[in-house]
């Protein structure tokens, strides 16, 4: 039988155990305070809840390591099959996403990425594990905005600028209106193919995704903002 440390008193450990958070370090400080009383290993363990065997652990690492050798020790667990490059390298792929992805081809999703890993490093790893590995990537499934593909960024940032001037301009020519009220139409959705789809992203993230159609497409006449800009309306799709 080992016998227990004799640097604290059962009393201090007393003490100890009752600024303790956690109820198993609680249950092992108290079960060798009885041993330390001169209570038998097994009486001590049943008056604390534990079995014998848990409170003789309990007394070898409190040998060896004091107090903080009650803690439960964690796990490290099976070694990733992929190294932290190898994560880093995945992560990038899976960001840029397929080659053809403006072209309809579609995006990654948890199957395609196991073989991925299987063609890339010749590892063999489950869905379960794929899932787990994204998320750890901070990457989450996310739903993608469409992104009109005459949109020009140059012009929806002119149309931005200007666009306060023109309601100023608005307000100022009809001095007897009460209010003013902005009617938006997104000329995107008219004729427009849906793509609604999610890609693996990172999280907080605003994916776009590219999409085919418009009033073009659609044989509808382009309308017109008086003085609004002077880009037409299609360059301001989104």
């Amino acid at each position: 039988m080992v016998p227990v440390r004799q640097d604290k008193k059962p009393q201090e450990l007393r003490q100890l155990a009752k600024a303790a958070k956690d109820g198993k370090v609680v249950q092992r400080i108290l079960g060798i305070a009885l041993i330390l009383d001169g209570r038998g290993r097994s009486e001590a363990a049943s008056l604390v809840g534990l079995d014998p065997q848990s409170l003789a652990r309990a007394v070898q690492h409190y040998n060896a390591d004091g107090i903080a050798g009650l803690k439960d020790r964690t796990s490290p667990g099976r070694p990733p099959k992929l190294t932290d490059e190898q994560s880093a390298e995945l992560k990038r792929m899976i960001l840029a996403g397929p080659e053809d992805r403006d072209n309809g081809c579609p995006e990654y999703k948890v199957r395609h990425i196991v073989d991925l890993v299987k063609d890339k490093w010749g590892i063999c790893i489950s869905p379960e594990t794929v899932r787990t590995r994204l998320h750890a990537m901070n990457l989450v499934p996310l739903v993608c905005r469409p992104r009109h593909h005459e949109a020009d960024p140059v012009a929806q940032a002119a149309f931005k600028e200007k666009f306060p001037e023109v309601l100023a301009k608005i307000k100022s020519d009809h001095p007897e209106a009460m209010h003013s009220e902005v009617w938006v139409q997104d000329e995107s959705r008219v004729g427009q193919k849906g793509k609604i789809g999610r890609r693996w992203a990172e999280k907080g993230s605003n994916p776009t995704t590219l999409v085919q159609g418009g009033s073009n497409q659609s044989g509808c006449s382009e309308p017109s903002v008086p003085n609004a800009t002077s880009a037409p309306l299609s360059s301001l799709r989104r």
